[in-house]
């Protein structure tokens, strides 16, 4: 027989446990339980007041970040209400010398506009007067108007009386003159013999006239459109010689008496003849007129 199949000797009673011997591990158990859910309270508790630190921290900084903001804001609050009263005050005075401006103006063109009216209305009256005092005038004008022309009526009727008597005084001068033939055998025109004579061929308007006087000591004398040169004079015999320069020609015209015809062609001028008629003869001078007709044709 082995050993393991020897029986097993009887166990001997053992007394038995106490209560208090049952009890201390469970008591034991529980206090180390206990003790590390106090130590874990403890440790929970450290960390949250731990925690509630620093949020009292950051509230007493978003505390004061909260006061400065608020001061500040409260600053600008203040600034901005200043500002608004400044900008208040200026937009009042700014309305306020608009709105003088505004009446000074208008009561400036108010004054020109009465200025204007009262120099207007003068103007006006000083026109009235005057229009009044024209009106005076021209009744008054009127009136010697019709004095003026009664008085012209008869100024009228003596200028006819004049020029009907001018003109019969004209007829008999116009008889009075000749018709003679000059030193050409032409028949003349009228022949003057005075300035009144000339003056009155003049108005006839039928020929040319130009008057002039020559000396021997004059030399060629333009006279119209020729030249004239005085040559021997005999007052005795009331007679004279004369140098015509006609187109580039002499002509001289010898022994002539006063108021003779003195008679010469002017071939590029004019189909009848030219006249010169001496009416005074001194002892070295003469005096009279050229006749020259009006037609400048040439002559064939």
């Amino acid at each position: 027989m082995s050993p393991d199949d020897q029986p097993l000797p009887p166990l001997s009673p053992q007394p038995a446990r106490s209560h208090s011997s049952i009890w201390l591990p469970a008591l034991t158990a529980a206090f180390l339980v206990l003790g590390c859910f106090a130590i874990y309270q403890s440790t929970q508790i450290h960390t949250l007041g731990r925690d509630l630190a620093t949020h009292q921290k950051d509230l007493v900084e978003l505390r004061t970040t909260f006061a400065t903001m608020d001061a500040a804001s409260s600053r600008q609050i203040a600034d901005l209400r200043g500002q608004l009263a400044s900008t208040q005050k200026e937009s009042l005075d700014k309305v306020t010398e608009a709105q003088t401006a505004v009446r000074q103006h208008t009561d400036s063109i108010a004054r020109k506009l009465e200025k204007k009216q009262a120099e207007t209305k003068a103007a006006l009256d000083a026109e009235l007067n005057q229009v009044k005092e024209s009106t005076t005038q021209t009744s008054t004008q009127l009136a010697g108007v019709s004095t003026d022309v009664s008085a012209v009526k008869s100024d009228v009727s003596a200028v006819r009386t004049d020029v009907a008597s001018t003109k019969s005084e004209l007829d008999r001068s116009l008889e009075e003159m000749q018709r003679v033939r000059g030193d050409m055998g032409v028949m003349s025109g009228l022949i003057a013999t005075n300035s009144k004579e000339i003056d009155l061929l003049r108005q006839l308007g039928e020929r040319n006239i130009f008057e002039f006087t020559l000396t021997k000591s004059s030399g060629l004398t333009k006279v119209g459109d020729i030249r004239l040169q005085l040559g021997k004079v005999n007052v005795r015999r009331n007679q004279y010689t004369l140098t015509v320069n006609a187109s580039d020609k002499l002509i001289e015209k010898k022994d002539k008496s006063a108021n003779e015809p003195v008679q010469f062609y002017v071939l590029d001028k004019a189909r009848q003849p030219y006249e010169i008629v001496v009416n005074e003869i001194g002892k070295n001078s003469v005096k009279g007129y050229l006749a020259t007709p009006k037609v400048t044709t040439a002559r064939n």
